[in-house]
């Protein structure tokens, strides 16, 4: 009776510990879809290594501190056959408060591309010299 208990625990712990597929899970010959990619500003100027089909979502914050000034984003692919922009979400405006404007794009083909961030500004209480636009690349390599 101790031995049948004994073997029971055993294959019941070694089940947990070694795992077994749970539903939804990829089984044997078939790829998992890759865990998507987050882009920043912190990645400006930064190369990033991507797979066919991974998604790349982009998050970047407008910026407005004071009424009549704002920095807001907008992104482009330098080339769609590699990165495809799928779709847009701009912040919401609203004086004096930041949002988080994002873009979604799909790595399609190997070969490389960049995800060009233009950042306009607005500053109503300066001259535009003294208030530039932003610009930034990311460069995504798909493989």
């Amino acid at each position: 009776m101790r031995t049948r208990l004994a073997t029971a625990v055993m294959a019941a712990l070694l089940s947990v510990a070694c795992g077994s597929p749970s539903a939804g899970s990829p089984g044997p010959g078939s790829t998992a879809t890759p865990t998507p990619i987050r882009v920043t500003e912190t990645d400006f100027g930064q190369t990033i290594r991507a797979s066919q089909g991974q998604s790349v979502e982009v998050e970047l914050i407008d910026r407005r501190p004071v009424p009549g000034s704002s920095l807001v984003w907008s992104v482009s692919s330098t080339d769609a056959a590699v990165l495809e922009l799928k779709s847009e979400l701009p912040g919401v405006a609203a004086p004096m408060k930041d949002s988080v404007y994002r873009a979604w794009f799909v790595a399609r083909r190997a070969g490389t591309a960049k995800i060009h961030a233009a950042g306009a500004t607005t500053c109503e209480a300066m001259l535009k010299s003294g208030c530039p636009d932003r610009s930034a690349d990311v460069t995504i390599q798909v493989g």
